[in-house]
């Protein structure tokens, strides 16, 4: 099937932040005592993620998680986990040795990761054309209007769920980029 299930990890810690739920999108912040406490748990009892699930009640097509600068900092600097945003949406896996790079090119004192399920009729008629009818994905990290695009040669991981059709392999599901010309690139 489709459907996303836990992350997998047998050591990892879960906050929930509550979302509030605006024009469809869901947003919610991580609160640095949160992770102060969820750091502590994790020296105690080990763990190797922090999971950022956030609490949504309401429909929604984007989930936005802001994260304070010091947050990066400190599972950064204090611990060795990966942090990972889980929606319904779909996962981001972002590694701890990461975590400085998204910290020194973060402008002022927050980071925003968003995934949205992009309705088709936003897309231009050229973009339609290209995606056939698949679903469409924009997931972002920005911090203020700057949309960060380098991980210092490092990967993040994406996880989205979906179910393949009739007669449909695996291999024949793709990834375009859209670049900031609005041109996609397999």
């Amino acid at each position: 099937g489709g459907a996303l299930g836990g992350v997998g990890k047998e050591t990892s810690s879960t906050i929930s932040p509550t979302a509030v739920v605006t024009n469809g999108v869901a947003t919610a912040k991580v609160k640095t005592d949160d992770i102060k406490d969820i750091i502590a748990e994790m020296k105690s009892s080990g763990g190797d993620a922090i999971v950022i699930a956030p609490k949504i009640n309401g429909a929604f097509t984007q989930v936005a998680i802001d994260i304070p600068k010091d947050v990066l900092s400190m599972i950064n600097r204090q611990t060795s986990a990966e942090m990972i945003i889980q929606t319904s949406i779909g996962h981001i896996t972002i590694p701890n040795n990461m975590l400085s790079s998204l910290e020194e090119q973060t402008v002022g004192d927050a980071l925003l990761v968003a995934i949205e399920a992009v309705e088709a009729k936003t897309l231009t008629a050229a973009q339609q054309e290209v995606v056939g009818g698949k679903t469409v994905y924009d997931i972002f990290i920005k911090s203020g209007d700057t949309h960060i695009t380098s991980f210092d040669g490092k990967d993040i991981s994406i996880s989205l769920p979906y179910t393949l059709k009739a007669g449909e392999k695996a291999t024949d599901v793709k990834v375009w980029y859209l670049n900031a010309n609005g041109e996609l690139e397999e």
